[in-house]
């Protein structure tokens, strides 16, 4: 640049060498050749196939999560749960505070069995079989069950309810619905609705064969395993049914014999681990509460449906019965039905008693359906005729009389002690206020329809209908009655208006939809439930803070486990192992993953530091490539040893010097591994760097596929298929086994199981990589280092332009002739000169040099290129 020119000339100068240089670099480095227009393709695609590929496989496993498979292992049996009121006593006084409760429950004795508490009676066409036979009077009917378990109470059949029931069925009742019955339990994947949401279980498996149980108990093939244990069913109900029939004299003791089921009743066991995955276990903590919620919830709603009878199931009555229950005659089509689902019906009479017909429906005047409605064969308005059929709610108050003298209000009353104001106060309250006296139970059922429909027309006390004189009275009474109990409950009775805005649960039943189906006075189950816990929230003190129907059983249950249980507790019924949870910190759980990327990634920077010349003369290919092998391998033992001992000064000694120890040995292991794979890639292809591009992109699915952060299953579904496939899915495994399992029980037959098992494949892939490197790469790589390629017909014409002819030197042979007249060859490289042919070499690479420039850029001028140092020297040799 010449310096007398003027100051702006200088710049522009300047700048157009500056953009000379740009240009010069783009055709020199990018646009020479095919081959560097592949490699600048290349080096524009790593941050996609890293950030891209990465992105994808975590895009959202957490919702995933739930596909890990786990298994509900039973060895239990079905049981004949027993449910008896005696009546040989007379407990119908509230006041009779010493008057023993007469409620029995308990699991029946086998008569047949063997041993003297004996409640497997076989198959379920045993059981059935033989229930049965009770119902019919076949079976001995002085019966026998495990309530007391150093004495079992005889009763008599007589007034009893059995139900055939395990723990399995009452799991099997919290998850989703099978989609085909006809596949047996042990066969069928089972799932659960979304927990919190976010996470549903959609693969759980139901083990029965106990030899099965056995092999895959805190084995691999499950990550989360629940065991239910024999005589569970029935060790839990006997312990209810002791807990029931002996209470203590005085509050807040506890009786010898419900403790005695402490040492019988054996826990529910379920059992995870962190070696799977670290952040996997990380969530199965989260699912241990769901878990735990799941059985608590379970056993009161058990308890307490035998405890107060069914009434809500009785209430819902099943689409396909309510199918099967229509009169064709009347309707030979439900509209918009959906058989799966469970309904409801507030009533069956005509639209009012003028003979209106602006709700006349199929239901309508529908005799056989009345029995299974709530309210019976009620006009819309309320009016009913005397004797009809009545509706489910009548047939429970005409049974509640029974049920004053079977001792249940007493026992309630024991079972949840406590003031007025207390939850049991309010269900004795319920009963005896609202029934007592009260000689017109048909008249009670209409009155409760108009409430609860907002048609109650009664304004409190001093009002009077004198339409009918008797009926005036009785309903006068009743209303009354009413109104004070609305009262006492604590709903707004100052204000009529007020009141009936507070009680009303459905405001009208034309309101009812069905939600699958236009019929007044039909609704379903969820719209049943979705009204009442409305109805619940909008009162929350009457119902001392219950805002839904669902929580009365575990506030009742509650109750149970505080006063009663024989010092059973909840951890008693349940034993919830996280293996591996001593360690499950993240710098532990996600250092492994950390410590794995970094050995791979020293193994790679090994062909960055060395390279693929031989230096011995009379080398063969083998000998040449192994010498590399030992090479790397003498590196990665170094760079593993000083990885591992570092990681334990910086946190890694919580898992113990001997763990350490295995861990260390399984490191080098895989580093001899990733020797094999990254070298067999290195050597396999003529240019080294796509080598080690491979090399990227193994690294890269390693990490979307390995299982180092979230599991492979809970992504998405070509990562799951390719975490087979990718070494660190096996590195991991084993060192999870490691960390979770040497490092806190040592090496157990399991986790030895574990290691070995991810070790078997390290040879798999040494095998299939030392083939590709030793097999294929080394050959050609030897051919090319002493006669130019690896190619033969190069070498054939090369051999041709030195004056050599390969055919008599039996280089080249006829293999055979193709119809057309051409010759196919093979090549005898035996007959070329043994070692380092050198103008054999030189002229091949003359003829076909690497990068088979385009001629364009030959033909242009290139200045001298000048090279900092060494270390540029042999970074452009090796791109040349």
């Amino acid at each position: 640049m010449k310096k007398n020119l003027p100051p702006y000339k200088r710049i522009g100068a300047w700048f157009k060498t500056l953009w000379l240089c740009y240009i010069t670099e783009i055709q020199d480095r990018i646009l020479m050749s095919r081959k560097r227009i592949i490699k600048f393709i290349g080096i524009s695609l790593v941050p996609i196939i890293y950030g891209v590929v990465c992105m994808v496989a975590f895009w959202n496993p957490i919702s995933n999560i739930g596909k890990a498979p786990m298994a509900i292992m039973d060895l239990d049996h079905k049981i004949i749960l027993v449910k008896h009121f005696d009546n040989s006593s007379d407990s119908s006084t509230l006041e009779d505070e010493n008057v023993l409760p007469t409620y029995k429950l308990g699991a029946l004795i086998n008569p047949n069995g063997p041993g003297e508490e004996n409640t497997d009676f076989g198959t379920d066409e045993e059981i059935f079989d033989y229930v049965q036979k009770i119902q019919n009077g076949e079976a001995p009917q002085q019966l026998r069950i495990n309530s007391d378990p150093s004495n079992p109470i005889t009763y008599s059949a007589d007034n009893t309810d059995l139900a055939i029931t395990s723990l399995w069925d009452v799991f099997k009742a919290m998850l989703l619905p099978k989609t085909n019955e006809a596949i047996p339990d042990t066969e069928y994947t089972f799932k659960t609705a979304k927990i919190g949401g976010e996470i549903a279980l959609t693969n759980i498996h139901y083990l029965k064969n106990s030899s099965e149980i056995k092999d895959q108990w805190q084995g691999s093939r499950y990550y989360v395993q629940a065991k239910i244990p024999k005589d569970f069913s029935a060790s839990f109900f006997g312990w209810l049914g002791t807990v029931i029939n002996h209470w203590p004299a005085q509050d807040n003791l506890v009786g010898d014999q419900p403790h005695d089921w402490k040492e019988i009743l054996k826990p529910l066991e379920f059992w995870t681990t962190f070696e799977r995955n670290f952040i996997f276990g990380y969530y199965m903590q989260t699912f241990e509460t769901f878990a735990s919620g799941l059985i608590y919830k379970a056993i009161p709603n058990l308890f307490t449906s035998f405890l107060t009878g069914d009434l809500m199931n009785k209430l819902l009555i099943n689409g396909e019965d309510l199918k099967d229950l229509n009169d064709p005659a009347v309707n030979p089509e439900i509209p918009g039905f959906n058989v799966n689902d469970n309904y409801f019906m507030l009533r069956t009479g005509k639209a009012d008693s003028s003979g209106g017909s602006t709700d006349i429906n199929w239901i309508a005047n529908h005799e056989n359906l009345t029995p299974y409605s709530l309210f019976g064969a009620l006009e819309k308005d309320g009016k009913y005729e005397k004797g009809k059929v009545g509706g489910q709610l009548l047939k429970s108050f005409q049974n509640i009389d029974d049920l004053k003298t079977s001792g249940v209000i007493n026992i309630i009353k024991k079972v949840l002690p406590g003031a007025s104001a207390d939850l049991v106060e309010f269900i004795v309250n319920t009963i005896s206020k609202l029934l007592d006296d009260v000689k017109d139970n048909e008249m009670v059922n209409a009155t409760l329809y108009q409430i609860v429909t907002g048609q109650w027309n009664y304004n409190g006390p001093g009002t009077e209908n004198k339409s009918d004189l008797v009926q005036a009275d009785l309903q006068d009474e009743l209303n009354s009655r009413l109104w004070d109990f609305f009262a006492d409950m604590g709903f707004n009775t100052g204000d009529p208006v007020e009141l009936h805005k507070q009680l009303t649960i459905f405001p009208t039943d034309d309101n009812l939809t069905g939600s699958q189906f236009a019929i007044n006075g039909v609704g379903n189950e969820q719209e049943f439930n979705t009204q009442i816990n409305s109805f619940m929230e909008n009162n929350p003190n009457t119902f001392h803070g219950l805002i839904g129907l669902d929580k009365w059983p575990a506030a009742i249950a509650g109750k149970l486990v505080d006063n009663l249980t024989g010092d059973i507790r909840p951890r008693d019924l349940l034993k919830w192992t996280i293996q591996g949870s001593k360690n499950s910190l993240y710098g532990i759980g996600l250092g492994q993953f950390f410590l794995v990327i970094g050995l791979w990634i020293g193994v790679l920077m090994q062909t960055f530091v060395f390279d693929r010349a031989k230096r011995v003369t009379k080398a063969t290919a083998s000998q040449w490539y192994l010498s590399k092998t030992m090479l790397m391998g003498t590196v990665v033992i170094l760079q593993a040893t000083i990885e591992i001992w570092v990681a334990y000064a910086c946190g890694f000694h919580q898992i113990g010097a001997s763990a350490m120890c295995f861990l260390w040995l399984w490191f080098m292991a895989s580093g001899l591994m990733f020797v094999f794979i990254i070298q067999g890639l290195w050597f396999s292809v003529k240019d080294e760097t796509i080598g080690k591009f491979m090399a990227i992109i193994i690294m890269v699915l390693s990490l979307a596929a390995g299982g180092g952060t979230f599991p492979a299953f809970a992504q998405f579904g070509f990562f799951h298929a390719i975490s087979y496939i990718v070494p660190f899915t096996y590195v991991l495994r084993g060192t999870g086994a490691i960390i979770y399992g040497v490092s806190l029980n040592g090496t157990t037959p399991m986790t030895t199981n574990v290691i070995l098992s991810n070790w078997a494949p390290y040879f798999l892939f040494i095998a299939i990589f030392l083939f590709i490197g030793l097999g294929i790469g080394a050959p050609h790589r030897y051919k090319e280092m002493n006669w130019g390629s690896y190619r033969g017909y190069k070498v054939t014409n090369a051999l041709l332009a030195l004056g050599q002819n390969p055919d008599k030197m039996g280089f080249r042979v006829v293999k055979f002739v193709k119809a057309n007249g051409k010759k196919v060859y093979r090549y005898n490289w035996d007959a070329l000169k043994p070692g380092f042919d050198m103008p054999l070499y030189l002229k091949c690479r003359q003829m076909y040099p690497f990068e088979g420039r385009f001629k364009w850029w030959e033909k242009k001028h290139h200045d001298v290129v000048q090279r900092p140092n060494w270390s540029d020297e042999d970074i452009m040799s090796r791109n040349e």
